[in-house]
């Protein structure tokens, strides 16, 4: 009985090596030996004090009658894949903005400048960069949508040590319009 027992294994053996030899790479039945992986992205989020901004004609007062346009970012998505390799992690990152225009706007564009930066374990900048959009309002509308992607790399990564990096999105502004934003903040949360 122990002979047919063997016996019967031998050709589902065959059968396993010709299956594992059709395959072209080592890397079809080793899901390790990928060198470009798909990871968890580091925190990607909004600095809550670069959200939104109130921006006023120039020269005038502000009030809201001297509102050009009022944006904010409304969310910030990101994906990650890390080069084992070169210990590279890309991200490929995007915001949505929303806009309203105040009753000072004339135009049917503006232009807004956001920023991206990033974050190392310690907390530190590692890299900072400003990107500009431009909202589009529709004829007859009062408001605007526009989305913006971006990749960038960081180097030095490993899925672990991802996850102590942050990427903070947030609007460009003047001192002027970072004071007046912080202000209303300030308020609101009274």
């Amino acid at each position: 009985m122990r002979a047919a027992m063997i016996f019967s294994f031998r050709p589902l053996a065959f059968a396993t090596v010709f299956l594992i030899t059709g395959c072209n790479t080592v890397s079809e039945i080793n899901p390790f030996s990928k060198d470009v992986i798909d990871v968890a992205c580091p925190t990607i989020g909004i600095l809550k004090e670069a959200e939104k901004l109130t921006r006023f004609r120039p020269g005038g007062g502000r009030e809201s009658a001297d509102v050009l346009i009022e944006a904010r970012i409304s969310r910030a998505v990101g994906k990650c894949r890390v080069t084992q390799s070169k210990l590279i992690a890309d991200v490929s990152a995007g915001i949505e903005v929303l806009a309203d225009s105040g009753p000072e706007f004339k135009e049917s564009k503006a232009e807004l400048e956001y920023f991206v930066a990033v974050t190392g374990p310690d907390g530190e900048i590692v890299s900072r960069e400003s990107f500009s959009l431009t909202l589009e309002f529709e004829k007859d509308s009062k408001k605007a949508r526009t989305f913006d992607y971006l990749s960038f790399s960081i180097p030095n990564a490993t899925p672990d040590v991802l996850k102590g990096y942050r990427v903070f999105f947030g609007i460009q502004m003047t001192r002027d319009e970072l004071a007046n934003t912080l202000s209303k903040r300030q308020s609101q949360q009274k």
